[in-house]
């Protein structure tokens, strides 16, 4: 018998590392091979998911379980893994469901595409964690992946996702179309969740908001209201009139789009599950969806970790990193605020309104006409800022012959550059459009800057008449806001920055600011934070992640500390205030355009860079960056419901106070990078 020869473990090990790397080194090693050998020493799953809801037959680009994942691996790396590129440009993205965009530091799909929706609301590309974009910050591109956790990318314009099995019920589309309208024909065209097999259409419609009414006159100039005929609901007075062609028009009942399916859409029948239910006055019998009432996406998203432990969204911070973060903007509350302000002002012929409408996107609820006149009355007064304002208001909405008249006015009038605000606002007022300074002005636009260059105080800032008065955050943030477009000039740049280092030493604790006068210990004046707030977003600087204080106070959560109770507009000492509101208005917009436009967004000249109606269909920082101006900070706010949502109120009834209390946190960003321009 042969001697057995035993080699020590050891040994072994060794021998099989040196012949296990030199294979590798070879190319010798299938790598499918090693992957297996190397499979779960310190790897995990997460889930990814990409859906386009704008895309009812084809909107899942991925959702599926992702293995092999590490914690030093990113987003980009989970993308890459899954089959994903990254691309140079939105547009590359377009026709190209394996590409996605870095768009401020998030992956977006198909052309990073942002659509208004018929209630008013904004569909974007939303970054999500555990189905909150209120956890953006753990599913950015750089962002470490976490065991176990869902990162979503979804096409909404909701600030929440949840997979159908986490969510009660099936949902189902509901359309109620008056065809003989076409200005306002669509009572209803949405998807409804949560809906059981057990419900019925009457179900439907009262979780719709729709109630039943006891005659069909009832129905007449009440939207919301419904009648029974013969087991289907009709609306709007159960009008039945004859077509010129003989034909007669009806509330038709249809399921899939044709009323042949009737049976299947009545009051008592049950629901189907991603079922279609339409109620359309017509004289035709059949229904199909178009780009005016878009068929929705209803279909199954399936969570492909189901039974996994989630992660915490917010892990602790590594202790390399800032602990204090920046307080979030409460995006329910910020929703309620803008619309409900916004929905105030229609029909206002007022010129900061005008503006501040036109920026939102609401020319249509201006009196233009009343501008008009207003501003052809007002020529022959110079005052101050009088003329100012009437050029910025006429150029956003779109008057711009009415607005160079003015101009002339303004530049022959001394008055209206005699003070350094004059001065800010002839500037902004040339910008605002295509204006120059005519030859007979008394001051061309490089010599209003030259003044306002001369002006600037020793400690950085600006006083409103020029002489050394103490620190006024006002007159410092309106000379940086008509400064900004130029800070690609190097003096410019060193004012605007020795302006911002003024700024944040004139900043409160609470993040906000108090006017020339105001006590110290006083309540924040939203005038003075509101103008604070605009210069930021003029310059790119996000007011909700620049000038964190110890507390993490901002600007803009300063300012929204100080909206009413109600949420219908903000406060003076105390008290609600027509002045206050519409400058804090102002500021919303502002931030608005900054979040949706990806770039520096002066709200006094949007209209000139084709910003107003908002937000922009791409937001890659070449369409809308202002000449010499700096891009947005990627580390910006990701855009949430909120945000992207700002044109329709929400539904929340919240107390503002500090906006602090229950909301999500962004990392906090030193001042002094954040708000450094970039050259």
């Amino acid at each position: 018998m042969k001697e057995q020869t035993i080699i020590p473990a050891g040994v072994m090990r060794r021998a099989w590392a040196l012949l296990l790397a030199a294979a590798l080194c070879l190319g010798l090693m299938p790598s499918a091979a090693w992957a297996e050998e190397s499979e779960g020493a310190g790897t995990f799953s997460v889930a990814l998911t990409i859906v386009d809801t704008s895309d009812p037959a084809d909107g899942i680009l991925y959702n599926g379980k992702v293995d092999g994942m590490t914690s030093d691996d990113t987003v980009a790396d989970l993308l890459a893994k899954a089959g994903f590129t990254a691309a140079a440009s939105a547009e590359e993205t377009e026709g190209n469901d394996k590409a996605y965009f870095d768009s401020w530091g998030s992956p977006t799909f198909r052309g990073n595409k942002s659509v208004q929706q018929p209630d008013g609301s904004w569909a974007y590309w939303a970054t999500m964690f555990d189905g909150d974009s209120a956890n953006y910050a753990s599913a950015q591109l750089t962002s470490k992946l976490q065991e176990n956790g869902r990162y979503q990318y979804i096409y909404t314009s909701d600030a929440t996702f949840a997979y159908d099995e986490e969510a009660s019920g099936f949902p189902v589309q509901l359309t109620i179309v008056d065809t003989s309208d076409p200005a306002d024909g669509v009572l209803y065209n949405g998807k409804v969740d949560g809906m059981t097999s057990d419900d019925t259409v009457a179900d439907l419609l009262a979780k719709a908001g729709f109630t039943a009414a006891a005659s069909a006159e009832e129905t007449e100039g009440n939207d919301k209201a419904y009648f029974d005929s013969w087991g289907s609901p009709t609306f709007r007075g159960n009008k039945s009139v004859q077509q010129p062609d003989g034909s007669w028009a009806y509330w038709a009942t249809m399921f899939d789009g044709d009323s042949a399916n009737y049976a299947s859409a009545q009051l008592t029948s049950k629901l189907q599950e991603n079922g279609r239910y339409q109620y359309i006055y017509t004289s035709d019998a059949t229904f199909a969806y178009d780009e005016e009432i878009p068929q929705l996406a209803i279909y199954t998203v399936n969570d492909p970790l189901a039974g996994a432990i989630k992660p915490d969204p917010k892990p602790e911070p590594e202790p390399d990193e800032p602990a204090n973060d920046a307080i979030a903007v409460d995006s329910a509350a910020y929703n309620t605020l803008f619309g409900t302000i916004a929905s105030s002002y229609a029909g206002t012929s007022e010129e900061w309104k005008a503006l501040e409408l036109a920026a939102a996107g609401r020319v249509s609820s201006v009196d233009v006409a009343t501008l008009v006149a207003n501003a052809k009355a007002a020529n022959g007064s110079p005052e101050t800022t009088n003329l100012q304002r009437f050029i910025l208001a006429l150029t956003a909405v779109g008057k711009t012959e009415e607005a160079a008249e003015l101009v002339q006015t303004m530049a022959t009038s001394d008055i209206s550059t005699t003070y350094v605000n004059g001065q800010a606002f002839a500037l902004l007022s040339y910008e605002s459009g295509a204006y120059d300074a005519p030859a007979n002005a008394l001051e061309t636009e490089a010599e209003l800057v030259a003044k306002l260059l001369s002006a600037q105080q020793a400690s950085g800032g600006w006083t409103w008449k020029g002489a050394a008065e103490g620190d006024d955050p006002d007159t410092t943030a309106m000379v940086i806001t008509a400064l900004a477009s130029r800070v690609s000039d190097a003096s410019v740049k060193a004012a605007v920055d020795k302006g911002l280092e003024a700024l944040r030493a004139m900043q409160h604790e609470d993040g906000g600011f108090r006017a020339s006068g105001d006590a110290a210990d006083g309540p924040i004046n939203v005038s003075s934070t509101s103008c604070v707030v605009v210069a930021l977003c003029a310059l790119g600087a996000d007011p909700a992640a620049s000038m964190v204080t110890e507390s993490g106070a901002t600007p803009l959560s300063a300012l929204l500390s100080q909206a009413t109770s109600d949420l219908s507009g903000f406060v003076y000492n105390g008290a609600a205030n027509d002045l206050a509101t519409e400058q804090g208005f102002r500021a919303l917009v502002a931030y608005q355009g900054l979040k949706n436009t990806g770039a520096a967004y002066n709200v006094y000249t949007q209209a000139k860079l084709g910003q107003a109606a908002l937000p922009a269909e791409k937001q890659e920082e070449s369409d809308v960056k202002p000449a010499g101006a700096p891009a947005a900070d990627k580390k910006a706010l990701a855009k949430t419901g909120d945000g992207s949502a700002p044109f329709a109120a929400g539904t929340a009834a919240l107390a503002l106070g500090a906006l602090a209390a229950g909301i999500a946190a962004t990392r906090r960003m030193r001042a002094s990078d954040e708000l450094s321009l970039r050259r």
